[in-house]
């Protein structure tokens, strides 16, 4: 291909949306029925064209290291939680919030997944979580994902109007309302 998911998304190189928004792709794409399929340099977010007969630069281990990181962890729960071999699934979506949910059961687990598709933050946010006792596994806007492309940033160059972008402290704590969920992100519970 011509270009790396990351960009293709965005439009150019090293932008925290096209990133963010692949490291949901791949969430989505390891939490789907069926084999998942990735591409070489997907977990390094690497921004060249794919070729298979360039091998990939392990160098940049280190650059792309949270992104690495969040790849072993979806691959780590996709291989071990018998809620992603198969049994049910059950996906709903909130066009207005542009909330997607996912959640997949079997009778050895279950995962319960939140997709928040905006650039906004989404504060006290009512999500209808399954009956059950859930633990938060992955959370794709965690530091520990962070690579410099991956980092929020309020920058001109991604978007026409900044203060869409903001995020105020005070939103960063959800109340008994609902959750916070940050700007093109997913947070993964297993129960």
């Amino acid at each position: 291909g011509r270009f790396r998911l990351a960009v293709a998304i965005s439009g150019r190189r090293d932008s925290w949306v096209g990133t963010r928004l692949a490291a949901m792709g791949t969430a989505l794409v390891m939490l789907s029925p069926g084999i998942p399929m990735l591409f070489q340099g997907q977990e390094f977010a690497l921004q060249d064209p794919f070729s298979a007969h360039h091998p990939m630069d392990w160098l940049k281990k280190p650059t792309h290291e949270g992104t690495l990181k969040l790849h072993r962890d979806l691959i780590g729960l996709r291989t071990t939680n018998e809620g992603l071999f198969g049994g049910d699934i059950n996906v709903s979506a909130d066009e207005e919030n542009k909330v997607l949910t996912i959640h997949r059961s079997s009778a050895g687990g279950s995962v319960f997944a939140i997709f928040n598709f905006r650039r906004q933050a989404l504060a006290n946010y009512p999500a209808d979580f399954p009956d059950s006792e859930w633990k938060l596994v992955i959370n794709t806007a965690d530091a520990q994902y962070y690579n410099s492309a991956t980092v929020f940033q309020n920058d001109d160059r991604d978007s026409k109007d900044n203060k869409d972008t903001k995020l105020d402290s005070k939103l960063l704590q959800a109340d008994a309302q609902g959750m916070f969920l940050h700007p093109y992100s997913c947070m993964i519970y297993t129960g």
